[in-house]
């Protein structure tokens, strides 16, 4: 994946390519009044010019009115944006924006989500990448509309997973934990207090393609995990699936994934004093506080 560092640098450069392939799935309100509204963004993915991609995800959210569009984001302590642009629509489905010399807009819409790509010109040579072509996928919030801002769940620098979460009374969130093998975008580690500790780390998964989760997606994901040799499935849901993994260095887990607002999670838990039965509680406590904290917005 591009390293963070560029990317952000590439965000932070005024109306540059990559600033507006964040803020620009945009808004024709007269033709389209389902884009009216917010939206937050959910994974980025970037094709650059040398052929390499990246996968990642910043604190943003765009905002459709009529005649504007109002983009935000987050990148830390005193580096909050906004960003805003007039539109056009070119034809269904294919926006233009009438003050900055960009290349159209393609999005279309999927229920709460909002899918987006863009091409944009290559860097200049000898100057910073940036990327060709990007592919967005934003899902619709509420009439609040701003970044999540620090979360204080995670430190350093990566991609930022766009799900709100809170610890749950008896636990404490550790932003200092490093855990590379992570898979997708890590949300955060917890530990709580108990005798028999038990540590879960909630991951955000990169989506399988520019697009909201489908029971056909999930169902492969299932299929999948029954093949693995090193997983003993506990449940076995259309939108759910846990199981307890053992691995072949001896360590054991319950790991839960199920859908939340169409984006696949998991939760896994752990921890060598506790037992299996407290493995899944913990699991199924942080997958009831997701669900919660991630509530779709009433509209």
């Amino acid at each position: 994946m591009q390293n963070t560092t560029s990317l952000k640098s590439t965000f932070m450069a005024g109306v540059g390519a990559a600033l507006l392939v964040c803020l620009q799935p945009a808004i024709a309100a007269d033709d389209d009044p389902q884009l009216l509204g917010c939206w937050r963004l959910q994974e980025q993915r970037y094709v650059f010019a040398d052929g390499h991609a990246g996968r990642g995800n910043n604190d943003c959210v765009v905002e459709y009115s009529p005649g504007r569009i109002t983009g935000r984001c987050h990148f830390g302590a005193g580096q909050d944006t906004t960003t805003e642009h007039t539109w056009t629509l070119a034809k269904p489905g294919v926006i233009h924006l009438t003050d900055v010399s960009m290349p159209d807009v393609h999005y279309r819409i999927e229920g709460d989500w909002l899918v987006s790509s863009q091409d944009t010109p290559a860097a200049p040579a000898g100057s910073q990448p940036r990327p060709v072509r990007a592919e967005r996928i934003a899902v619709r919030e509420g009439p609040a509309c701003m970044p999540r801002g620090d979360q204080h769940l995670r430190s350093g620098k990566g991609p930022t997973s766009s799900l709100a979460l809170h610890a749950p009374k008896g636990w404490t969130a550790r932003p200092e934990a490093q855990i590379p093998a992570a898979p997708g975008m890590l949300v955060g580690l917890f530990t709580n207090d108990s005798q028999h500790p038990v540590v879960v780390t909630v991951a955000d998964l990169l989506l399988s393609d520019s697009g909201p989760l489908q029971p056909a997606d999930f169902g492969t994901l299932r299929s999948d995990a029954k093949k693995d040799r090193e997983l003993t499935i506990r449940c076995d849901e259309p939108q759910r699936l846990c199981a307890i993994r053992q691995s072949a260095d001896g360590f054991k887990a319950y790991q839960e994934v199920f859908v939340l607002r169409g984006r696949p999670v998991m939760v896994i838990a752990s921890g060598k004093d506790a037992t299996e039965s407290q493995w899944r509680e913990a699991a199924t406590l942080f997958a009831q506080t997701l669900r919660a904290d991630n509530a779709a917005p009433n509209r």
